[in-house]
């Protein structure tokens, strides 16, 4: 548990494989742009963590260190899945294009399909560890 949140609800930066892509992606339910900040310099020390927008609660980047990338989300407030939804959005266009899969109307439903399960994901493991089964 990083100790810049509460036992109750800890600011950790989370990270999951994308399947089938064999990307990882990062994020964080920091109620802070400067908590998330904070978190990614613990975590992925060797990055230059994303300075805190005041003016938003989330954001989508793609962070680097030279040679390689690191997708990271913050959404500060997971009960507004649309937040969630809107800085996915960003994260899947990016990665798809990256893939070679331009948004078309023939790949509209890939893009669907994705943004969808990685909300499922990252909401379910926002309730996984905001209530540990100790």
């Amino acid at each position: 548990m990083s100790p810049l949140g509460s036992p109750k609800d800890p600011v950790l930066l989370y990270s999951m494989e994308v399947v089938p892509y064999q990307e990882t992606l990062y994020w964080s339910w920091a109620p802070t742009a400067e908590l998330f900040s904070a978190e990614v310099k613990r975590t992925l020390p060797k990055l230059e963590a994303p300075p805190p927008r005041w003016d938003t609660r989330g954001q989508s980047q793609i962070l680097f260190d030279g040679k390689n990338y690191y997708p990271v989300i913050w959404c500060s407030a997971p009960k507004e899945p649309w937040l969630l939804a809107h800085e996915l959005e960003h994260f899947v266009h990016w990665l798809l294009e990256l893939k070679g899969i331009k948004f078309t109307d023939e790949s509209e439903e890939a893009y669907a399909y994705l943004i969808s399960f990685l909300m499922e994901m990252m909401l379910t493991s926002r309730r996984k560890n905001r209530y540990p089964q100790n």
